[in-house]
């Protein structure tokens, strides 16, 4: 029987680019994947947005993708506002803190409302439960 168990923490940081436009809120279309649940579990830290070109007004949007339900599911947007990058402007950027805990399994994924390039950083805790000494 067990007599002890631990927990040893990580932090990995994911980027991806999107660039293709998918306007749709059902979870169809092209969704980009953020973030995979480890074995034991996860949770979203932070996630940035930096624009890497000017911007129309759009959304970025946050998917979830759980095994035992069919598909991804909308969990968040973020808006994005109209923005001309110059030599002295910078393209639009955003952060937030989310919480989101991921199980084993789940997929983060994220798409962009518009056919922009946009690069999308996820700071993750992941843990893993240890064997019993």
């Amino acid at each position: 029987m067990c007599q002890k168990s631990t927990l040893s923490y990580s932090t990995i940081t994911n980027t991806v680019v999107i660039s293709q436009g998918n306007p749709n809120l059902d979870g169809s279309g092209n969704i980009t994947v953020l973030v995979v649940g480890s074995d034991d579990g996860a949770m979203i830290s932070t996630i940035s947005i930096k624009a890497l070109q000017s911007t129309s007004q759009g959304m970025i949007r946050f998917f979830l993708f759980h095994p035992s339900v069919s598909g991804y599911h909308l969990y968040a947007e973020s808006y994005v506002p109209e923005t001309t990058q110059t030599g002295v402007v910078q393209s639009f950027s955003s952060s937030f803190a989310d919480g989101l805990y991921i199980p084993a399994g789940s997929l983060i994924g994220v798409a962009t409302q518009n056919s922009e390039s946009f690069s999308i950083t996820a700071q993750v805790i992941s843990w893993t439960n240890c064997s019993c000494d």
